[in-house]
């Protein structure tokens, strides 16, 4: 199968931003009509939780309901019909991220890395956005308004990954993870920042955030709708690095049972990252293209469990490096995040591999 993969980029106010977003992708019919049809066949969202939703949005994202605006004029829906509206925007998936000192040194230059794993139906669009009077950033659109992951230009990054891939746990009453990587990306310049950020926010699923900056500073927080809890880098205490797949290790809610690659998923990363005094770029690359079990890419897509983007941050330089599709065959690239605005298209090819028994045990 092959897949369009996007790079969005555009500048100016909220409004502009976003009607420039809708008129890039305007053409595209399926991911029109998947960010204005109402989630699991539901009805059409009620005015009241829209404009619920929209007063939480301009609360912790200032600005966002004027874009959500944009993007709908442009493409000429009304804005209460576009589904970034819908309380619950829990996106599965079985992603494996990490942070890892390059040198071995508590200030030292650090790589920030991640593989998203999902299936088919993803319409991936990375997204480039200057908005005036926020942080400039660049990341992985969810329903184009939230973010999958991102790095803004003051050297922050955050990745994610589900704690609860097979919904056995209770949602609470809050944002879901897209809102808070976009909210964290666009006011936060340092990990503290994005920290008290997110630990004062009402939050609603099961996830594991990772955070880095550019001093060095990284956090892995584990956050459910009743507890968060969260462990730094340190160096010093012998663990110069951080990883997570898809359920807690931290003392937190424990309702989440992980699932058997998820298990050896965290294994692998923590077998090789252990005792590393550095680590080089191409090393990053080689663990997040080797096939799962002795790496952390996936070529499972008709199972759930197939990897659709790597990327590799490197905040002391504001790199980020990408390959869309799996890295096991795919090509990294290095992303121009200061382009002209305006959307690039590149074709990928997906190659499913039969799910092995016992993927989701």
């Amino acid at each position: 199968m092959h897949k369009i993969y996007r790079h969005c980029i555009a500048s100016g106010s909220s409004y502009e931003v976003g009607f420039q977003l809708g008129g890039q992708l305007l053409s595209d019919k399926e991911l029109i009509k998947d960010l204005t049809t109402p989630l699991f066949g539901g009805p059409p969202l009620p005015k009241e939780l829209v404009e619920k939703t929209s007063v939480l949005f301009e609360k912790y994202i200032p600005g966002i309901n004027e874009e959500i605006k944009g993007f709908s004029d442009a493409i000429n829906v009304s804005y209460t019909d576009m589904v970034i509206y819908s309380s619950y925007l829990n996106i599965p998936g079985g992603c494996s991220h990490f942070i890892i000192s390059q040198d071995g040194s508590p200030q030292g230059k650090i790589y920030h890395a991640r593989n998203y794993d999902y299936d088919f139906s993803e319409i991936p669009v990375l997204i480039t956005a200057g908005i005036k009077n926020k942080y400039h950033n660049t990341g992985f659109g969810c329903k184009i308004f939230g973010r999958f992951d991102g790095m803004n230009d003051q050297g922050l990054c955050v990745t994610t990954s589900s704690a609860d891939v097979k919904h056995t746990g209770r949602m609470g009453n809050g944002f879901v993870f897209p809102m808070v990587v976009r909210a964290i990306l666009e006011q936060c310049s340092s990990v503290y920042e994005a920290r008290e950020m997110f630990m004062e926010m009402p939050y609603a699923e099961y996830r594991n955030f990772l955070l880095s900056d550019k001093s060095g500073t990284a956090v892995l927080i584990e956050a459910s709708s009743m507890k968060k809890s969260y462990k730094r880098i340190n160096i010093d205490n012998g663990y110069g690095f951080l990883c997570s797949s898809n359920h807690f290790t931290l003392n937190s809610c424990d309702e989440a049972k992980p699932v058997q690659n998820s298990l050896i998923r965290l294994h692998k990363m923590e077998e090789v990252l252990t005792g590393r005094k550095s680590m080089a770029l191409d090393d990053i690359k080689t663990l997040l293209s080797k096939r799962y079990p002795d790496g952390l890419a996936f070529p499972y897509y008709s199972g759930g469990m197939g990897t659709l983007w790597s990327i590799i941050f490197e905040p002391d330089s504001l790199s980020q490096y990408i390959c869309y599709g799996s890295p096991e065959t795919g090509t990294w690239k290095l992303i121009d995040q200061n382009g002209v605005s305006g959307c690039t298209e590149t074709m990928v090819a997906l190659d499913d591999v039969e799910t092995p028994n016992g993927l989701w045990g």
